[in-house]
Order: C-alpha cells, then structure tokens, then sequence
C-alpha cells in the first residue's frame, strides 16, 4: 500500500482472463437464451453482438420486448422500432439481425428503406 499525504491509496488488480472469461460465459448463455425465443439475461454493460459486416449491435438490458414471432429469437426495443435477433437459419449459420421501424417496416443500419432481404438481415458474426 502505498500512502500519499496520509491517505492510503490502494491498487486493485483483477485477472482480466477469469474477467473475459465470465463475460464469455454471460454472453453465450444470452445468445442461447434469445435464440430460443427465451428472455435473457443481459450483462449489467449490455451484449455487443458483432455483424458479419464489421459493425455492431448493443443491447442493452431493459431493452427486452419479447419472443419473435416464430420464437426462435427475441425482440428488443431499438429507438421508436425494433431489433429482431435471430438464431441460426439457412443461409445464417450463427443467426442474423433485422432492424424495424415504429411501423414495422425493415429498415437499414443507417435508417433507410431497404430494396432486398439482403439490405436488411445482418449476418451474425461467431
């Protein structure tokens, strides 16, 4: 310990790899949890779900709507719409992300009308 000005000033040194670690288990065990159309349980610093496409996804907890429709992911609130995550189907192995309006409507990551599937369903990264 180490004292400056008769206050102790103490240095706390955590394991970062048992820290990572946690918050790998955490993570899967939510990305199982919305993959069954099941709430999860999100970290207390949100659940960062990287896209195929090098861009990122934050949920945040006490963003949880509910079950997809299909039940096989779940609904978050996502400014006035919604974010879609779901679990893996052909042709997204490790699931994919749709992004809503406050009507519905599909929408890109930069907010526009998409003209195919393909602008709106982002590939989950592993």
């Amino acid at each position: 310990m180490v004292v400056d000005q008769g206050l102790p000033r103490v240095i706390l040194v955590q394991d970062e790899e048992e820290d990572l670690e946690e918050e790998g288990v955490e993570e899967a065990v939510a990305r199982e949890r919305i993959f069954q159309g099941k709430t999860p349980v999100i970290p207390s610093e949100g659940l960062l779900l990287p896209l195929e496409n090098g861009k990122s996804i934050l949920i945040l907890r006490g963003s949880e709507l509910g079950p997809a429709d299909n039940e096989m992911g779940f609904r978050f609130k996502y400014g006035k719409g919604e974010v879609r995550v779901m679990g893996p189907a052909t042709p997204y192995p490790n699931g994919y992300v749709v992004l809503n309006d406050a009507a519905g409507n599909p929408i890109t990551l930069e907010g526009g009308v998409p003209k195919s599937r393909a602008e709106y369903h982002y590939p989950l990264a592993p």
